[in-house]
């Protein structure tokens, strides 16, 4: 401290650090501030933070903070599900599993072992379906299932593509699914083909999980045509010909859960791709479809009575991208619902039970039998001892949660009021009694409004210097590190994040630092100076004496080193103006002040030949020593020709 140049005053300090008296204490008219003035954080991100509605700042008292800040649903409500990049056709396939009454009694019955892969799945399933029925929130998280699953979240995937495959890998993995599945998704029909020269009839019988229905005005017009007799050729074995042939569809039964698909794409051959049709499709709310089957003489009827329960929809007009939403009716009150992800509203069918749809892509009916046996109050009660033990881990998990939600946005409450306080605050007082705050914490303090988290306690340590205070930025600096507040705010800074250490203006200038970083300019100075005045004793050789009193250009070719003997060239921004009569000295004094000490290799041509070159000789003071420079001699003659 004793060595400390006594002309260094407060006041070359202040300047020292950007807090002088002329240095804007807020933005000036029609300007943001700049990143090197100290007192301006409202050009570090609190422009997001000062617009934030109304809607986001509802404290625990009012009525709605439950519902919009909590998410908690209200009794009766339905959950939905969170998407994860591009998961809409995951998301509206699981919702439509979920409400179909079979599938969820199922899904939450069944004992799984963690030990096999698939029942690991199994159990994120079960985990899924048991949040939606029991937790509180609105959006339900699927993440854990999606991982298990191992999904690209990114991609974009078929809706029925994906229940097909998670359909196969469930059976796969558990017999009782398989049972499930196959009960209540298969139904069985029979194609008879009759040669139209010998009359000999064939009979192929199958099975079925989809009926695939060209897009009609109505399901029934659809199914209609699906049942006509098509004309087709084939070989007949008992005419040993190519003959024209008849074939009809007829089906034989309908499984519990009947799912139709609605063809709604098409290849164009002019595009090359499929293109989307989009034409409206009608179906009822109710349907008998015993005009649709073969049946045989005495056959009951009342097994082919139907209720609609899901529809999926693909909106947007391209076929190879959109959005994937369900619309599931619920069968006690016929209230129809849409489920777009995590939101969710519902959906007003039409007064004569038909519901009409553009962009319908599949329809799921329930036979009517099998939902009388499901309560009305199926989805909130427990119906099993697994279900029951789910139920206490969802309550626990939403325990946790609720918690954290509430103590996220307290701590965004608290953000958002000290981020108000210091765009508001007026910065008047002496700069002595501010405070400097480290511009790495105030990033964190700034970080984004979707996912505040919980509070960073203030770190300075990034700003300090050996000596204990806040070091002083470069000359001339175009950035600084720090920031500084009014005492109020730094006060109130402190007893939200607490964290420091807390550096007060007036005891934190660093004069030894100042005094260094003067020294160094100073001698910088006097080097140059005396460069300045040095006589031409070494010249750049091959320039003529007629033209050392004219100014010509050098243009200063840098290469970086990116690796190995791989060396990416770059051209230096404008060329090296220097006076005829300069010395080599000078010239190499003047490139080490401007050259970045990240470049390696320097070459310098004038004219096209090449003078002199600099490899790795650059010091830690940008000073290229010049024991390392090799001068090459060009032809004097082709100098003198120039």
């Amino acid at each position: 401290m004793g060595d400390t140049d006594p002309t260094i005053t407060e006041e070359v300090v202040l300047q020292a650090y950007v807090l002088s008296e002329d240095t804007p204490r807020e933005p000036l008219e029609n300007e943001g501030g700049t990143i090197c003035n100290p007192f301006l954080i409202r050009n570090m991100g609190c422009a997001k933070w000062l617009k934030i509605p109304q809607s986001r700042l509802i404290e625990e008292d009012d009525p709605k903070y439950k519902t919009n800040i909590l998410g908690i649903r209200n009794s009766g409500e339905l959950s939905g599900l969170i998407n994860h990049g591009r998961t809409c056709y995951a998301n509206s396939t699981l919702q439509s599993w979920f409400h179909n009454p079979i599938f969820r009694r199922a899904i939450l019955s069944i004992a799984a072992e963690t030990e096999n892969p698939g029942k690991k799945v199994i159990l994120a399933l079960q985990k899924m379906f048991a949040r939606l029925k029991f937790s509180i929130f609105k959006a339900i998280d699927p993440a854990e299932l999606y991982a298990t699953l191992d999904m690209n979240q990114t991609d974009e995937h078929d809706a029925q593509e994906f229940a097909l495959k998670l359909t196969d890998f469930l059976s796969e993995s558990d017999a009782t699914l398989r049972t499930i599945f196959d009960t209540n998704l298969n139904g069985s029909l029979q194609y008879e083909r009759k040669c139209l020269s010998c009359q000999e009839t064939a009979v192929v019988k199958e099975n079925y999980s989809i009926i695939r229905l060209n897009p009609c005005d109505s399901l029934q017009q659809a199914l209609g045509e699906k049942l006509e007799e098509e004309k087709l050729e084939y070989r007949c074995e008992s005419c040993e010909l190519g003959v024209e042939a008849s074939r009809t569809l007829q089906f034989l039964t309908f499984p519990p859960v009947l799912q139709f698909e609605v063809n709604r794409y098409r290849y164009c051959p002019t595009a090359q791709r499929n293109i989307k049709i989009q034409s409206s499709f009608n179906f009822p709310d109710v349907i008998d479809f015993t005009p649709y089957l073969e049946l045989k003489e005495g056959d009951s009827t009342e097994n082919n009575k139907y209720t609609a329960f899901a529809a999926l929809v693909h909106t947007g007009s391209r076929a190879d991208c959109g959005h994937f939403v369900v619309r599931i009716r619920n069968h006690t009150t016929g209230t129809w619902h849409q489920f777009s992800d995590a939101s969710l509203n519902q959906w007003d069918a039409e007064e004569d039970g038909m519901n009409a749809s553009d962009n319908v892509y599949m329809v799921i009916y329930i036979r009517q039998l099998v939902l009388t046996a499901f309560p009305d109050n199926d989805l909130t009660t427990s119906n099993s001892a697994i279900e029951a033990r789910l139920k206490t881990e969802v309550e626990e998990e939403d325990e946790l949660l609720l918690a954290k939600k509430k103590a996220a946005h307290h701590n965004f409450i608290q953000r958002y009021n000290l981020i108000n306080l210091v765009a508001s605050t007026p910065k008047i007082g002496p700069v002595r009694d501010y405070y400097f705050f480290s511009n790495c914490w105030i990033r964190e303090f700034l970080r984004s409004i979707d996912f505040p988290g919980d509070l960073i306690p203030v770190n300075n340590q990034s700003i300090m210097c050996v000596h204990g205070k806040v070091a002083p930025p470069k000359p001339n600096p175009t950035t600084v590190a720090y920031r500084v507040v009014p005492p109020k705010i730094a006060a109130k800074i402190y007893e939200v994040f607490g964290g420091g250490p807390d550096l007060l203006v007036g005891r934190n200038l660093c004069r030894p630092c100042v005094d260094l970083m003067r020294k160094k300019l100073a001698e910088q100075q006097r080097k140059s100076d005396e460069l300045e005045q040095m006589d031409t004793d070494v010249e750049i050789e091959g320039i003529s004496n007629d033209k050392k009193d004219q100014e010509f250009s050098i243009n200063v070719r840098l290469a970086k080193v990116a690796g190995g003997d791989n060396k990416k060239p770059r051209q230096n921004g404008s060329p090296l103006l220097v006076e005829g009569g300069r010395t080599l000295q000078w010239l190499v004094y003047q490139l080490g002040l401007i050259l970045d000490r990240s470049w390696q290799e320097i070459s310098i041509e004038f004219n096209g030949v090449k003078l002199l070159d600099l490899d790795k000789s650059i010091s830690d003071h940008g000073i290229i020593p010049d024991a390392e420079i090799q001068v090459w001699t060009p032809d004097m003659d082709h100098y003198d020709d120039q």
